[in-house]
């Protein structure tokens, strides 16, 4: 991890840095020289950023050392495998849709949850009717919050990441990264599917510095999503046959991300079934995936 990643990861913004940054060189050029008063603001400056740089830095954060989806200067293989992503606790989640209703997020929220999803939209017109105020609550309710978009591979993929970075607005940078749903060929072959997927995902990840995340079933995946280049999005994995699935072919050196594991989960303020959803970590390492996950 390179020293700016790292002072990224601490302030948890790129906007705070660009921000105190142009506060301090406006300082400087407010004086008719670069005189020593100057210089030893700018050391002043500079000097705690180095620190809080080298002294945060993944060899030193297990967090970030062990998590196999956070790329860092230390190889992942000098974790024990029982320790990956702390996987003696595991944090619940929820995705919702228009499907729920009104969600009562206020209930919602006692259920012991640490994370939830909502549908944001689906090819290049479609906007879930629940998604702004499931966006919004969300946050209200003081869980970690997560928007996806339906892939329609017959669409034009920059046209549907145009559409869902629109609708969503500003992911903040405690929010999880964007989410691309690829479930359905929509009729087109598997090489157009992989090529305007793959658009998608470059797209939206130049926008908003982030990597995001894929979203699929492991039969669907080993089928149609067996391209390396997929690997290196971090996989939200649907399997409902057994407790930890292996990860289809392309993230064949990764484990999972987000594992859904079914579709008839009970809680208070849902109406119905939801799908349940698990991250193998602590809260804590929840936390800092997310953010070292803005790049």
């Amino acid at each position: 991890m390179t020293t700016q990643s790292r002072v990224k990861a601490f302030f948890g913004s790129q906007l705070f840095l660009n921000n105190l940054f142009k506060k301090v060189s406006n300082v400087i050029q407010s004086t008719n020289k670069f005189n020593l008063v100057n210089i030893v603001l700018l050391a002043g400056f500079v000097a705690p950023l180095i620190y809080v740089a080298t002294s945060t830095s993944s060899s030193n954060n297990p967090l970030a050392t062990c998590n196999p989806y956070i790329v860092s200067d230390t190889a992942t293989s000098t974790c024990n495998s029982s320790d990956i992503l702390n996987q003696t606790e595991i944090q619940k989640g929820i995705d919702v849709s228009h499907y729920q209703g009104a969600v009562q997020w206020e209930k919602v929220a006692t259920n012991n949850l640490s994370f939830a999803i909502a549908k944001a939209t689906g090819g290049d017109s479609y906007t879930d009717p629940d998604f702004t105020r499931n966006w919004y609550e969300i946050r209200r309710n003081e869980l970690i919050r997560g928007a996806y978009h339906f892939f329609y591979a017959g669409d034009d993929p920059k046209e549907q990441a145009e559409h869902f970075l629109e609708t969503v607005g500003k992911f903040r940078a405690n929010d999880l990264p964007p989410i691309l749903d690829i479930e359905i060929t929509d009729q087109v072959s598997s090489e157009l599917l992989k090529q305007r997927a793959l658009t998608w995902l470059q797209f939206v990840e130049d926008k908003t510095d982030r990597k995001p995340i894929i979203y699929t079933d492991s039969t669907f995946a080993q089928q149609f999503l067996n391209d390396a280049r997929f690997g290196q999005y971090y996989l939200w994995l649907a399997d409902y046959s057994q407790d930890n699935p292996k990860a289809p072919g392309a993230w064949n050196n990764k484990q999972w991300f987000l594992l859904q594991f079914t579709q008839s989960g009970k809680v208070d303020g849902i109406t119905g079934d939801v799908d349940f959803n698990q991250y193998r970590g602590s809260i804590d390492n929840l936390k800092t995936f997310i953010q070292l996950s803005n790049l």
